[in-house]
């Protein structure tokens, strides 16, 4: 850990400091970026401007309605981003293009988990308040009523 903190800092001695001070711009929308800081985007000699655009454009895949178009533009974006020859992005086009159908679908179907994400944090609140109970039936009807289960 000591030695990449000394190549990294290596790196910024030796040269220009284009990217010091701009960490949370890339974490930012493009339409939320200040001229100045769409200047540091848009900037052609930064590898990471290059990965910060080819993140807003695939913000696109979520207009398209079918399954053709969706596919078509997750190929092309993924040829565009094999192109840079960036390690961390070839594992993610491979990600991708492995879970292509499932994303699509999800896609599609603007499917999420939410629900279950919301069930989940519900289960842990009483996971943690119910240190005192004393039966797996109990903490059961428990998580059952603060979820709202109603039998039929």
């Amino acid at each position: 850990m000591q030695l990449e903190k000394k190549r990294i800092k290596n790196f910024f001695l030796n040269n220009n400091n284009k990217l010091k001070n701009t960490k949370y711009i890339f974490l930012n929308n493009i339409e939320n970026l200040t001229k100045k800081q769409l200047s540091i985007v848009k900037d052609d000699t930064l590898k990471t401007s290059a990965v910060y655009l080819l993140k807003e454009e695939f913000k696109k895949v979520y207009d398209l309605k079918t399954k053709n178009e969706i596919e078509k533009f997750i190929k092309v974006w993924c040829d565009k981003a094999l192109a840079l020859n960036n390690h961390h992005l070839q594992k993610f086009v491979n990600l991708i293009l492995n879970h292509l159908k499932g994303i699509i679908d999800s896609i599609i179907l603007k499917a999420n988990n939410a629900i279950a994400e919301g069930f989940n944090s519900v289960i842990e609140l009483i996971k943690y308040s119910a240190r005192g109970i004393s039966s797996f039936k109990n903490f059961r009807i428990r998580i059952l009523f603060f979820c709202r289960y109603q039998p039929t």
